[in-house]
């Protein structure tokens, strides 16, 4: 007559399930036997309480056994990757487009990546071998170098071989984020995490927030904790120097601008068959302007544009050099903007002419107010 409260559970998979929820009657334990369920967001603590007759006592033992055991072991988030926002509420992410994307990284970055693949994918051999799975890596380059990305296929590695991910948002919550990963770490062989813009709480002097996500890494009880994070910033020299030091980051993994092999190979795959000749002369122009994958994607897509303007079926080296000419005077075009100068500072150079460099007719008749 009293049908308990339930809840609204949704999977990976995007299933739902109504499971009960609040306080419950337990009959068959006795006159007002009842389990109740709470949980303290703010603490990110499940709790369970109940009363019975004593007889039943051992049977209520069991419960919270069990219980125990599914936080620890089996957690519908095991095995999963999800995204965690400023509320730290949890939502999955798919990353099966991801594992599709193509990626060409420098061999410097292939060999500074190995010590984060070994543990996901050789994790047994790796406890063999005495090595820890707990890991920290920082992930530094500028916008556009793929960071995101790699983290991502990294996560994709990762699901495959029993391990779950975590994607943190905001920075400022990465404390928060690390006792989560904590709580999940035992349901399968471990968490990565992956958290952008570190810089945001690891600059300047040290301050409470720096000491508590120190204090995280350090602790003794997370030394069993098989936990791999990712750091990344496009502004390592603002984080403080302790933080990288190398008990706490094991890896330091520069993204940079592509170099000449590398954008052969990425500007091959993008256009694949629909590339007429060689592009190595483009290759060579993208590694001298220092390109990063993401604007080497977009000059691309212009080539792909005019090839569907011009009814053309491929494309060559010239009309890639001619897109990334565009690319250039687009960025110049950027840059001078960037740096135009204010009415104020205008101002001071004007003074500084007159006065200082003492060019007073020089000055003049560049304003036409002389002959």
């Amino acid at each position: 007559n009293d049908p308990p409260e339930t809840m609204d559970v949704r999977f990976a998979d995007g299933t739902r399930l109504k499971v009960p929820w609040g306080e419950i009657a337990l009959p068959g334990l006795g006159e007002d036997a009842t389990i109740s369920m709470n949980y303290d967001g703010a603490a990110r603590v499940f709790h369970v309480s109940g009363q019975c007759e004593r007889r039943f006592v051992s049977l209520m033992d069991n419960i919270m056994e069990k219980t125990q055991d599914f936080l620890d072991n089996e957690s519908i988030y095991r095995g999963k990757a999800i995204r965690l926002g400023k509320d730290l509420r949890p939502q999955f992410l798919n990353l099966d487009k991801v594992a599709n994307t193509p990626m060409y990284l420098s061999d410097a970055t292939e060999f500074a990546l190995q010590p984060i693949i070994s543990r996901i994918e050789q994790s047994q051999r790796c406890l063999d071998q005495g090595l820890e799975l707990k890991f920290g890596a920082v992930m530094e380059g500028d916008y556009g170098t793929g960071k995101t990305l790699l983290a991502f296929k990294l996560a994709h590695k990762a699901i495959k071989n029993d391990w779950g991910f975590i994607y943190l948002t905001d920075p400022t919550k990465v404390s928060e984020m690390l006792e989560i990963a904590g709580n999940l770490c035992t349901n399968g062989v471990g968490m990565l995490t992956f958290v952008e813009d570190i810089d945001q709480v690891l600059r300047g002097e040290r301050n409470h927030k720096m000491n508590e996500i120190l204090n995280i890494i350090d602790g003794g009880d997370t030394k069993g904790r098989n936990i791999i994070s990712i750091f990344t910033t496009n502004h390592l020299e603002l984080i403080d120097p302790t933080f990288l030091r190398g008990k706490r980051i094991g890896s330091l993994i520069s993204m940079t601008a592509l170099d000449q092999p590398t954008a052969l190979k990425f500007i091959n795959s993008y256009l694949g068959d629909a590339l007429s000749d060689d592009a190595s002369e483009a290759a060579i122009m993208v590694s001298d302007m220092n390109i990063v994958p993401a604007f080497l994607a977009e000059i691309l897509d212009r080539v792909k544009a005019n090839m569907v303007y011009t009814s053309e079926d491929t494309a060559s080296c010239k009309d890639i050099l001619a897109s990334i000419g565009s690319y250039k005077a687009q960025m110049e075009l950027a840059k001078t903007s960037a740096h135009k100068s204010s009415d104020e500072e205008d101002f001071v150079n004007l003074y500084k002419k007159l006065i200082v460099e003492n060019q007073f007719k020089d000055t003049l008749k560049s304003l036409d107010l002389v002959a």
